[in-house]
């Protein structure tokens, strides 16, 4: 996406620690097998704001990687948290790292569901996109860097006939 290098880094380093406000009891909550009460709900979504506050106390950690970290839950329709933040509100590699998040949530086992294969999971996030939850270029970006079909795999094309997939 034309990001320069320093922006790529960033994504990554907030991606890994947007999880560090997460308490044992968020956690629980993260794994039970049934739908969250909306008491819950509301619990689950503090843990953004306790991340910012702990990354908050690393001084050398950029603006950049924390709002990541922290906007990484927001959805370009406002229906995120822990704000609410609506499409341009949103910084821009939260937008991204949203999708991804998605997508590796998806094609990861849960409690509650087993995973998708990365083609149900890029379909579950084209849906949602349609629905105004994420960015549609970062859903874009998505499509132009996952292969839907692990390399080696055989797929049927539209004409009926088989092929060999050889490369992303």
């Amino acid at each position: 996406l034309d990001f320069p290098e320093e922006d790529v880094c960033q994504i990554g380093i907030g991606c890994m620690v947007s999880r560090v406000g997460i308490t044992p009891g968020i956690r629980q909550l993260m794994e039970v097998a049934r739908e969250l009460t909306p008491a819950e709900r509301l619990e689950l979504k503090k843990y953004p704001a306790m991340t910012w506050h702990t990354l908050e106390r690393i001084t050398d950690m950029s603006n950049i990687a924390r709002q990541v970290a922290w906007q990484i839950n927001e959805r370009w329709n406002g229906s995120g948290y822990p704000r609410g933040r609506v499409g341009k509100q949103i910084h821009p590699l939260a937008r991204l790292a949203a999708v991804s998040d998605v997508f590796i949530a998806l094609t990861s086992d849960r409690p509650y569901r087993k995973a998708l294969s990365a083609y149900g999971a890029v379909m579950e996030v084209v849906s949602s996109a349609k629905q105004g939850l994420f960015e549609p270029a970062a859903v874009r970006a998505l499509l132009r860097t996952t292969c839907l079909f692990p390399i080696g795999s055989y797929v049927e094309l539209t004409d009926g006939s088989l092929a060999r997939v050889i490369r992303n």
